[in-house]
């Protein structure tokens, strides 16, 4: 059985807890000759699948797909049948000032043979609203111009990365939900030894970083 381990890192200021995060802002204002200091909470609830974050997270039965016959031409039209696909929400507490969110996902040095792609899904979607679930026209645009698999690769990972860089451009205000789709796939011709591939496990650590809009600096 293929797992995939998600461990949840929420971190904001100097302190590392793992759900129901809150802490003191503050934020300096100067009119004139006149300062002042506004206190507040700032406050998120973070879900996977509208399930409460753990510290692990685990997602069974990951497909494996064979990169030119399913990621590139997908020839057996089951490409996104087989995802697995999860759904991050982060919620801002109706209590806090505007906020932006520096997310960061990794995997351990060394491992092989997970494809993922990132979907910013938007905003305060309306219940029962449908997320994306086309992978295949989508990986087939941010692929536009590579020629090899492994400028596929890269354009996917840069992809990813460009999706994480819009999340922290976008700010969140009291109550706002903002959705993250993380699809991964198991890539049968990254892996350097594929004949135990049934009974790897991969671990992504998924780093969630709220702050006060108005203190945030661009990374």
């Amino acid at each position: 059985m293929r797992k995939i381990s998600i461990i949840i890192m929420l971190i904001m200021a100097v302190f590392t807890l793992f759900s129901g995060i809150t802490y003191a802002w503050f934020t300096y204002v100067e009119q004139k000759s006149l300062a002042s200091f506004d206190v507040g909470v700032l406050a998120i609830e973070t879900m996977i699948n509208d399930d409460e974050f753990s510290i692990n997270y685990e997602i069974s039965d990951i497909a494996y797909v064979d990169f030119d016959k399913d990621v590139v031409n997908d020839i057996s039209n089951t490409f996104d049948a087989m995802a697995s696909s999860n759904v991050i929400k982060i919620v801002l507490d109706p209590q806090s000032p505007l906020a932006v969110n520096q997310v960061t996902i990794s995997e351990p040095s060394g491992q092989e043979g997970l494809l993922m792609l990132l979907i910013y899904e938007g905003l305060n979607l309306e219940s029962g609203a449908p997320i994306t679930s086309n992978y295949h026209d989508l990986i087939e645009t941010i692929t536009t111009g590579s020629s090899t698999p492994l400028e596929m690769r890269l354009a996917i990972e840069t992809y990813n990365q460009s999706v994480l860089d819009d999340l922290f451009a976008t700010v969140m205000s009291a109550s706002d939900t903002l959705y993250l789709q993380v699809v991964v796939w198991g890539d049968y011709d990254e892996l350097a030894d594929p004949s135990n591939y049934l009974d790897l496990t991969y671990t992504v650590t998924v780093n969630i970083e709220t702050i006060n809009a108005r203190g945030a600096v661009t990374p």
